[in-house]
């Protein structure tokens, strides 16, 4: 019995072949779909292990969760969807375990069901609190990656959804480029296609060009006489350092005769345009002027 005992040890110890059958359930992320397979398939493989691992895994009959890319899956028909034997490959551990060398797979391909369920997809909506160092800005919008994500539940929650936060992204003293990830806050009742986003934020200093600036008057009627109080407006750039381009260029100051035309009180906004590459923001002042109409001399 000894004698035996140390035998089977022994080429238990050793590497052996066999065919392994393992039930998967598979998980994935396909668009407009359920998460999870609806049925467990059986994968079959000739594989490679100390005996003591086959072992375990010819004797134990359990289901193994498997999460496959959803690029490695092609749909078939209408809810079932299939990966190749090569495929299969990139998932050996996950389906036998570790220690386990798959040398064939006995299938062509694993075909699993996914049935449709209830989606919407809503853009995410940034958050965060940010504060920059002196001379400091933000360049742009927070850039997200996914931009938009698909939500799975009841239509009668569905409905009620526009899009979905992320939680807040904070930092201080901020001075250089910010990126990251960032958990979604899922809306009770849903689940998510992505439960996290990365994030980029550009950041570069800056430097305020003061500007004095004549208003001028857009689409003027031939004929007639209009006049703008103040005649000129200041003008702060904010600008990108160092400066990409003459901060002066050809920015103008105007008020739009046509917005004239339909006020009741005289009053235009003043709007701002040329301005030069590298701008991150501006301010005008004042934001809004008095216009006043006359009729030019001889008009009739």
């Amino acid at each position: 019995m000894l004698a035996f005992g140390i035998w089977l040890v022994h080429n238990l110890s050793q590497t052996n072949e066999s065919v392994v059958n393992v039930a998967v359930l598979a998980e994935s992320n396909l668009e407009g779909r359920a998460e999870r397979s609806s049925d467990a398939v059986t994968i079959t493989a000739r594989c490679s292990a100390s005996g003591f691992r086959l072992l375990d895994l010819t004797s134990r009959r359990r289901t193994r969760q498997v999460r496959f890319d959803a690029e490695d899956l092609q749909q078939t028909r209408r809810d079932y969807f299939s990966i190749s034997a090569n495929k299969l490959g990139r998932y050996a551990e996950a389906i036998f375990g570790s220690g386990v060398s798959v040398d064939q797979f006995l299938m062509d391909e694993a075909v699993f069901r996914f049935i449709e369920e209830n989606h919407k997809k809503v853009p995410v909506q940034p958050v965060k609190l940010l504060s920059f160092r002196s001379q400091y800005a933000q360049v742009g919008a927070m850039a997200l990656e996914p931009d938009s994500v698909t939500v799975y539940g009841p239509d009668e929650i569905l409905d009620r959804i526009d899009n979905v936060y992320t939680r807040t992204v904070s930092a201080n003293d901020v001075r250089s480029n910010l990126h990251g990830e960032v958990d979604l806050e899922p809306p009770a009742g849903v689940r998510l296609s992505d439960t996290r986003v990365k994030y980029r934020v550009d950041v570069s200093r800056y430097v305020e060009i003061p500007l004095k600036v004549r208003i001028s008057v857009h689409d003027l009627p031939a004929g007639v006489d209009f006049s703008v109080f103040p005649y000129s407006a200041d003008v702060t750039l904010k600008c990108i350092f160092p400066l990409m381009a003459d901060p002066e260029g050809n920015v103008d100051c105007y008020v739009d005769y046509s917005e004239f035309a339909v006020s009741r009180t005289g009053r235009c906004v003043v709007r701002v345009t040329g301005l030069p590459v590298g701008v991150l923001e501006y301010k005008v002042s004042p934001e809004v002027v008095e216009c006043i109409e006359r009729e030019a001399p001889g008009r009739l």
